[in-house]
């Protein structure tokens, strides 16, 4: 369902690309949700929307959180912080967590240490903040299935 409604969009680049979803998602956030988005497709999306990066759903959530939380490699997280650096301190609305917080949850945490060090590299800050729940990026690694102590 993801890819096809991105594709919808990709096809179509009329309003159905630009309608927002009960969640205030755009379906480029829909497809990014998706972990075998490709990097091509969501680069012709941004072509067409550029606005689309800073669209936030209901939680507060950027393009950027819901590819660092979601994607299985660093390319589409690498590909928006080069569009967006600043979108990298940006918290969400619902747990306070910016993009650093969710990549130390995402089960995919070694693949994308690529995508740490640039985060760390433009908002090495985040290090130091905590989400609401109180807890600091390394904390939440804890959080994952993975081991992920290589990322410290």
């Amino acid at each position: 369902m993801f890819v096809c409604l991105a594709t919808h969009a990709c096809l179509l680049i009329g309003p159905e690309a630009f309608a927002l979803d009960e969640s205030k998602q755009l379906p480029i956030h829909t497809y990014v949700n998706n972990s075998s988005a490709k990097k091509e497709i969501v680069e012709f999306l941004v072509s067409h929307n550029p606005d689309s990066i800073e669209q936030v759903d209901e939680d507060g959530n950027t393009l950027l959180a819901i590819a660092v939380d979601r994607q299985k490699s660093p390319e589409i997280v690498l590909y928006l912080l080069g569009q967006r650096p600043d979108l990298a301190s940006k918290r969400n609305a619902r747990n306070g967590q910016t993009p650093l917080h969710a990549l130390c949850c995402n089960y995919n945490a070694d693949e994308m240490v690529p995508a740490l060090a640039a985060l760390l590299e433009l908002h090495g800050e985040a290090a130091k903040l905590r989400d609401k729940g109180g807890s600091v990026h390394y904390r939440t690694i804890g959080r994952s299935p993975t081991d992920t102590s290589s990322l410290l």
